[in-house]
């Protein structure tokens, strides 16, 4: 490997190892709750609920269908493991939550009702002419804020980094896309070697990785896809994108000057960016 290479390369690594810091959680985190079953008293439309207590609140999934009851029912007196995707505000209190997973089954297998928490509050015996007031946050209440400052600028740092980096990285790009064409200009007898295809397909395997990446992290800002295992759409997704961030560095080896500066810091990066989702896929 050229000197050049491997000075693009340790540059990529630097950087993605300040950012590892800074990625290291987002403003939505997965939460798991261990929570109870309790049969109806008689079977109708509502045949039960899962449910936990937290202080006075008992926070609760309303269960409607016969399969969903009976895959409950298969873990016996034992509670259930269900993960919520909570989403905490810049100050670190909890602000929604939405069902990921309850036990093996995605939320998907489970109705639309079932996936709703709802809260409950216990009241606590009152002397005559004694009142209570209470203000119920929906879900919030149901999960603890965070309280370190540390991962409080962690939440508001890990949303941002990604995207940061990616349009910093498709500028970079469009940089070497123009350097290569000035190139071209003021050195004709290197025309032929610069206008062939092999020139400028790193520059294009690494945007497209990086456009991929953006696309990808949009869908999750907006909530239209989850992290979870068994997505096809994420499997492909990382898949997709680590093949064109490899194939962006080998191909980048055959190149010289900045383009090729500019394709294995992307390679390197976005590598590392498809890899954290890799991980997000697993660990929820």
């Amino acid at each position: 490997m050229k000197p050049q290479h491997l000075q693009a390369s340790a540059a990529a690594a630097i950087l993605v190892a300040l950012l590892q810091a800074a990625c290291i959680a987002g403003s939505t985190k997965p939460v798991t709750v261990e929570m109870k079953w309790r049969p109806a008293a008689v079977q109708g439309p509502w045949r039960g609920s899962l449910y936990f207590e937290k202080g006075q609140i008992t926070c609760s999934l309303d269960i409607h269908t016969e399969a969903s009851q009976k895959y409950i029912e298969s873990f016996g007196s034992a509670p259930v493991p269900v993960v919520f995707d909570v989403v905490f505000a810049k100050g670190g209190k909890p602000v929604t939550a939405e069902l990921v997973r309850l036990g093996e089954w995605d939320a998907d297998r489970l109705g639309p009702n079932e996936r709703l928490l709802g809260i409950g509050h216990t009241t606590r015996s009152l002397k005559p002419g004694q009142s209570e007031r209470m203000t119920i946050n929906v879900p919030g209440d149901c999960f603890d804020p965070v309280t370190s400052t540390l991962e409080k600028t962690y939440f508001s740092a890990a949303i941002f980094a990604p995207f940061l980096l990616s349009f910093f990285n498709l500028g970079l790009l469009a940089l070497a896309f123009f350097n290569r064409k000035r190139e071209a200009g003021d050195a004709p007898h290197l025309r032929p070697r610069l206008a062939a295809p092999s020139a400028s397909l790193p520059l294009w395997l690494a945007a497209g990785s990086q456009v991929l990446y953006l696309l990808m992290a949009t869908l999750w800002l907006y909530r239209l896809i989850r992290f979870s295992p068994g997505s096809a759409l994420v499997g492909w997704m990382v898949f997709t994108g680590l093949v064109l961030s490899v194939s962006a560095f080998l191909t980048a080896l055959r190149t010289r000057g900045l383009p090729c500066w500019a394709a294995i810091f992307v390679a390197f990066t976005t590598a590392w960016l498809w890899q954290l989702a890799a991980l997000a896929t697993i660990a929820v």
